[in-house]
């Protein structure tokens, strides 16, 4: 009896021994699951279709058009364009958006210049039209809105390619002469041509009939005109 006693107390002691040296390891909870992260896409402006005819502004794309008349629309934009500068009070070009997704127009200084139409915003992914309208007319503004880009366009705006000066016609440069201080006029105009003439500005130390002969531009800018070789009118 006493043995019996003796072994359940050393079982007994043995139990608790273990117990403290090998603790239960506590419970770990699963990991908690995060949001998928989003990545950030680059915005690029999408490369054109093959097929699709290009519109572009002093060298910057603005838009692409497709569709068997989009050959036709842009001649009709870039005429619309080239007379809204030549039309410019001012060296100057506001771009606006009107319409909605049925139908929008890019503005150009109060004039429609661009018609957007739902085969475009097809052709750009999408079935609304006022977010192509938007996004053509933001990069017109951004081009536009470019001093360099702004002079390039206007440089030659409401001058004629072509002026008589005492019967002699006398042919526009390429580009603005340097403003050497030698400029000089007596008010002397052009003969009238498309019923406008200019004041015509000569070197002051060259002799008649001039070689080349001056119009100032809208940026006061002296353009060159040069004598053509025994042309008259």
């Amino acid at each position: 009896m006493r043995q019996a006693l003796v072994l359940s107390l050393l079982l007994l002691w043995t139990a608790l021994a273990q117990a403290q040296e090998s603790p239960p390891e506590p419970e770990v909870p699963p990991p908690a699951s995060l949001p998928p992260v989003s990545i950030p896409q680059e915005t690029t402006v999408p490369e054109p279709a093959p097929n699709a005819v290009v519109w572009k502004v002093d060298k910057y794309v603005i838009l692409s058009l497709h569709g068997s008349d989009s050959a036709g629309r842009l001649a009709r934009i870039q005429a619309r364009f080239e007379d809204t500068i030549r039309r410019a009070p001012q060296p100057k070009l506001t771009v606006e958006v009107s319409g909605n997704d049925g139908g929008a127009f890019v503005v150009v200084n109060g004039r429609g210049m661009i018609d957007v139409t739902v085969h475009d915003a097809k052709a750009n992914g999408t079935r609304r039209v006022l977010p192509v309208a938007q996004q053509w007319a933001s990069r017109l503004r951004s081009v536009v809105g470019n001093p360099a880009v702004l002079h390039n366009l206007f440089v030659f705006s409401g001058l004629p390619e072509q002026i008589l000066l005492d019967k002699i016609e006398y042919a526009r440069g390429s580009s603005p002469a340097p403003d050497n201080g030698r400029f000089t006029t007596d008010g002397t105009r052009s003969a009238p041509l498309e019923g406008k003439s200019w004041i015509v500005y000569w070197d002051a130390l060259g002799t008649q009939p001039y070689q080349t002969v001056f119009v100032l531009n809208r940026f006061r800018e002296f353009i060159p005109y040069t004598l053509q070789d025994s042309t008259t009118r």
